[in-house]
Formats: structure tokens, C-alpha cells, sequence
């Protein structure tokens, strides 16, 4: 017991940890952090991680945050979680499969987004459709909170990265609802697909205050009310106007291509 203890101390401090901003989603904060530790191998591959109460303490976060950020980590490889011995790093082959996978969300091209964006929109407004026929009064309550406070980032002009988290958690969140949980499952998955997918096509339209508050509370509004076909309808407008944005770059990126053979 004493070896695993000493161990894990030493993880915790070999792990570069900055402070976590408040404005943005923590879980995302907490991934993108022990992420950067593992894929620089600050931490090493195959080993057990902290417990989660010393994970707690050192990030300044609630098990909640921990094991939120832990099923994502899972998801992309890169740790593993062992019933009744922990969480563990991942190996290193899965290591660079999702370092793999992350570059290959960076690459990939606008009409390849466009297809991704399809996808997102069917299974992102079935989501939808389904929390708000499953919702309880404290889902609502996390999704309302979880729109105020991307609202209120867009207000205050926080960089886009904040804004963009909290839009993502808005996202994974009703899908959690939805109680589907291969719908999360894949949305953690190509997690960083959308975010680089965002950066594309609804920088703009995230920055615009009105028009977030418009679109993500009325998605909100069709969940609270119970009403299927409102949710449906309003996630679904909010993903066609993700996808005319990104066909208008596309045709932007093809002329520009024309022009310069």
C-alpha cells in the first residue's frame, strides 16, 4: 500500500497544473489538463493514477468534474478504468491512437465538416427530441444554467475557447438527459471534431449574444415544456444554421482555390 501511495504522489507532483479559469467548463478544463500531462507523458503510460480524492484536491473540483473528465479521457484512450483498482494512463499505442484521432479532427477538410455537421444534426435533434420527454425539473435546471452562463461569456467577451466549452457542455449535457448513452458516448468521441468544427463555422455566430441567447434557450424552453416536437425543431434550426454557415465557407474556401491555380 505504501509503494502505491508514494507512487501516486509522485504523479501528482510531476503533473504541470495551471488554475483552473471558473468562467468555462471545468470538466473540459480538468481533460484538456490531464490530457497534455499524459499525451507529454508527465505522466506515464500503464500507470495508476490518483485516487480520486487527491485529483479532487489538487484540481480544486468536485468528484463530479473528476469523473465527468475521467469517462471523456476513457472514451478517447487515453486512461483506463479498472473496477475496484482505479483509474490507470493509458497504454502507449492508445495514447497515440487519440493523439492520432485529435490530428485527424484538426485536418480534416470543410466538406468533410459538412458531412460531420450532418451527422451532428441528426443525432444532436433525436437528442433533443428524447430529454424533453425524459427531462426532470433538475435537468432543466442544469441546462438553464449551463445557457446563462454561455450567454453571459459571449457578453463579456471571454475568448472564444471559454465560450466554445461551455457550448460543447451545453451539447453533451442534453444528450446526457436524452438518456441515451451511446449518443454521449459518440459526442465525447468527436468531441474534437466539433470544437474544431465551431471554429469553422459558429465563431460568429457564438459571439453574437442575441442570437446565442435566442437559439439555445429556445432548445432549453422545448425541453422544460416537455414538448417533443418544439425541442426537435429548435435544435434542429440551430443545426441548419451551423450547417448554411459552413456551406457559405465552403464556397468561400472553392473560389478562393479558383483564384489562385
Amino acid at each position: 500500500m505504501q509503494t502505491v501511495v508514494t507512487l501516486a504522489d509522485n504523479i501528482l507532483t510531476s503533473m504541470k497544473i495551471q488554475s483552473l479559469s471558473r468562467r468555462g467548463s471545468l470538466v473540459d478544463l480538468v481533460v484538456q489538463q490531464l490530457r497534455e500531462n499524459i499525451e507529454s507523458q508527465s505522466i506515464k503510460p500503464g500507470v495508476r493514477l490518483p485516487t480520486e480524492a487527491q485529483l479532487c484536491e489538487k484540481f480544486g473540483v468536485s468528484r463530479t468534474v473528476i469523473r465527468e473528465a475521467a469517462r471523456h479521457l476513457q472514451s478517447l484512450g487515453l486512461i483506463e478504468m479498472r473496477r475496484g483498482c482505479g483509474l490507470f494512463s493509458g497504454t502507449s499505442d492508445s495514447v497515440r491512437d487519440s493523439v492520432r484521432l485529435v490530428r485527424s479532427a484538426l485536418a480534416v477538410s470543410l466538406t468533410d465538416l459538412e458531412d460531420f455537421t450532418d451527422f451532428r444534426s441528426a443525432i444532436e435533434t433525436h437528442a433533443a427530441r428524447h430529454a424533453a420527454i425524459r427531462s426532470t425539473g433538475l435537468d432543466v435546471e442544469r441546462l438553464q444554467g449551463l445557457c446563462d452562463k454561455l450567454v453571459e461569456a459571449v457578453e463579456e467577451r471571454l475568448p472564444f475557447e471559454e465560450v466554445q466549452a461551455l457550448d460543447v457542455a451545453f451539447h453533451l449535457e442534453i444528450a446526457a438527459v436524452a438518456g441515451n448513452e451511446l449518443i454521449r458516448q459518440i459526442l465525447e468521441l468527436v468531441r474534437e471534431m466539433m470544437m474544431h468544427s465551431m471554429k469553422q463555422t459558429t465563431q460568429n455566430l457564438l459571439l453574437d449574444s442575441p442570437g446565442t441567447r435566442k437559439r439555445h434557450q429556445a432548445i432549453v424552453d422545448g425541453i422544460r415544456s416537455r414538448d417533443p416536437e418544439a425541442a426537435e425543431k429548435a435544435m434542429h434550426e440551430h443545426m441548419n444554421e451551423i450547417f448554411e454557415r459552413l456551406t457559405i465557407n465552403t464556397k468561400s474556401e472553392k473560389v478562393a482555390d479558383a483564384q489562385s491555380l
